[in-house]
């Protein structure tokens, strides 16, 4: 989810994973069958879908900071967002994994630009069924920061300063907003026994709070078997 011009799809199909990428960005998803037709190999095992993945199925505006394909649009309305021309063909996850006749993922990847605020409770919610247990998580912050911003304050000049002053003297303004996503997200990270930050280094669930995660954009390895790069075995 969130495949963009398809690096990580292509390494997961060349070693032998048969792989759903999904993106509602248009720009993105060209160069992507762009760079699939440059692996014709591979094309039998990558089904590329241009849509997006949130809370319902449907239609939702897709915003972009200065215009699409660099890597950054979400369906968030963020301050910052300057373009909203498109509107994303959206699945719920449920709808999605039926449509495809998906029961079993050995490895879900998530990187929606802040997206993955809207389907926590669908995350949980698969996890307790056992349909993964290797969850990827690339966590924004700042663009559910953003979110709350434009919703709260009317006035674009007025949130870019507040948010410069957060960053300045660590304090937030809507900290209450943005625990409640926080807390939601604690009780996915709780659904496993590993956590392991973006450098490698595992993390106690003690850990991963709402606090530690305030304030932070962060990648999360989340999985329910150890994994140690030393006992990896190279093919």
């Amino acid at each position: 989810m969130g495949c963009w011009i398809g690096p990580l799809s292509l390494y997961m199909a060349k070693k032998g994973a048969i792989v759903y990428s999904i993106d509602p960005d248009p720009e993105a998803y060209n160069w992507f069958i762009r760079n699939l037709n440059h692996n014709t190999e591979l094309k039998s095992r990558i089904h590329p879908r241009n849509i997006a993945i949130s809370k319902h199925s449907g239609e939702q505006i897709l915003y972009a900071r200065e215009g699409y394909g660099n890597s950054s649009t979400s369906l968030l309305n963020r301050t910052r967002d300057r373009i909203s021309k498109i509107r994303a063909q959206t699945y719920s996850l449920n709808d999605f994994l039926d449509m495809n006749s998906i029961s079993k993922i050995d490895f879900l990847k998530i990187d929606i630009e802040g997206g993955e605020f809207a389907i926590l409770d669908q995350l949980v919610e698969l996890k307790r069924k056992e349909t993964y247990r290797t969850l990827f998580l690339s966590i924004h912050y700042d663009h559910l920061n953003e979110a709350v911003y434009q919703k709260k304050i009317r006035y674009r000049l007025l949130s870019l300063f507040l948010m410069k002053l957060e960053r300045i003297a660590n304090i937030h303004f809507f900290k209450k907003e943005l625990q409640f996503y926080l807390n939601e997200l604690c009780k996915l990270t709780d659904e496993f026994d590993y956590i392991y930050s973006q450098n490698g280094k595992r993390l106690l669930p003690a850990k991963v709070t709402a606090s530690y995660l305030l304030n932070r954009k962060v990648d999360l390895l989340l999985s329910d078997t150890e994994w140690n790069k030393n006992k990896i075995t190279k093919t």
